[in-house]
């Protein structure tokens, strides 16, 4: 389960890091800036509701083991 958080916490600094590497970038090359905040936030609402999703399907599929291996015990 350590190892389940360590991978949810990484994927969850990836889009921070995209971000940062794309704000230094828009501060040494000078220009438009990539996006707008609502585009970004449909990035993160998508990005997060993605995750929230894997973390579910994961979270019903170690339930339906669990079960099953008492389901073995019982019977």
């Amino acid at each position: 389960m350590k190892k389940f958080f360590k991978i949810l916490i990484v994927i969850l600094l990836i889009p921070i890091i995209f971000v940062i590497i794309l704000k230094s970038y828009y501060l040494i090359i000078p220009g438009r800036e990539i996006g707008l905040k609502g585009d970004w936030v449909s990035f993160a609402g998508g990005y997060i509701g993605s995750i929230i999703g894997l973390w579910g399907i994961r979270w019903q599929v170690d339930n339906e083991k669990k079960n099953k291996k008492r389901i073995i015990k019982v019977v």
